[in-house]
């Protein structure tokens, strides 16, 4: 999985999303890595949006690691 930088991210792009909102009507703008999963999404500010950033973060985490550990059980399983 590629690298993010959520929080650089947050420092360069949060604080003109304000003005992109009041002066461009811009919702929403998102980070994706490939293929299209998105790890940020600035639509507001609060620690609620950042919770739920990280508990995404979180969840993929421990998806990749569940991955992994199921390929490398099957894998022993196929070599038996």
């Amino acid at each position: 999985m590629p690298k993010t930088n959520a929080p650089l991210a947050i420092k360069l792009f949060g604080p003109g999303f304000a003005a992109l909102k009041s002066d461009y009507g811009v919702d929403q703008f998102q980070f994706y890595t490939p293929p299209a999963l998105s790890y940020l999404r600035i639509a507001s500010t609060g620690t609620a949006s950042t919770e739920m950033l990280g508990s995404a973060a979180e969840l993929a985490r421990q998806s990749n690691t569940l991955r992994e550990e199921v390929n490398r059980f099957l894998a022993h399983i196929r070599a038996a």
